[in-house]
């Protein structure tokens, strides 16, 4: 039962001591990756924004469809923020458009 008790303080101990001893991350924006299908399109100075667009829909249901399906699909190797997405007409068709921020959290 002792060792259990030591064993159970220096692991406590040992996980407190973590975020003082880790180092920080150094990865910057060079490091970023869209994912899903999308294309960088900024770079910020921790963080970039992807985005992709698909136009020649003739319906506004089938583009609002295909944003949605953008938005699951969306990923990127780091902290990604929230999809926003745009559905709007553009010279006789739909066009789908969705966009997201990529960046390092520290």
């Amino acid at each position: 039962m002792k060792i259990l008790a030591i064993a159970g303080a220096a692991t406590a101990v040992l996980i407190a001591l973590g975020p003082i001893t880790a180092e920080k991350a150094s990865a910057g924006p060079q490091h970023l990756r869209c994912q899903g299908g999308f294309t960088k399109v900024a770079t910020y100075a921790n963080s970039i924004k992807c985005r992709r667009i698909q136009l020649g829909f003739p319906t506004r249901s089938a583009a609002r469809t295909a944003a949605e399906n953008f938005s699951n699909a969306a990923r990127c190797n780091a902290h990604m923020g929230a999809t926003k997405e745009r559905v709007r007409r553009a010279g006789g068709n739909w066009k789908a458009q969705v966009s997201f921020i990529c960046a390092n959290i520290t």
